[in-house]
């Protein structure tokens, strides 16, 4: 599924030339959609108590799903390169021209 929606998301964002972020917030959207539809809008209930007792877990005033995230955003930092400066100007400077100026002042990938 997840490959699928991927394929298209990247499909319609090349097609339409609409920004990938976009897309993907579309397709957030529909899919959080479907899965109301698909579960008659009903919630999970009957969780084991550790799944609970970890959601609720408190470490040092955080949850630990910050610290999860910290340690993968470096982790995504250190192993890609200059890839990860080139990816947020293409997210945030989706035309070429605009790109050429943003490298121009001085912010290179």
């Amino acid at each position: 599924t997840g490959a699928v929606c991927g394929f298209l998301n990247g499909w319609i964002s090349t097609r339409w030339k609409i920004p990938s972020f976009i897309v993907t917030l579309g397709m957030l959207n529909m899919a959080a959609g479907a899965a109301r539809v698909v579960s008659d809008n009903s919630t999970i209930t009957g969780l084991p108590q550790s799944f609970v007792d970890f959601g609720n877990l408190i470490i040092g005033g955080f949850l630990p799903s910050i610290f999860l995230v910290a340690v993968l955003v470096i982790a995504a930092g250190w192993f890609g390169g200059d890839s990860v400066p080139g990816c947020v100007r293409t997210a945030v400077f989706p035309s070429p021209s605009a790109q050429q100026t943003e490298s121009a002042n001085g912010h290179s990938s």
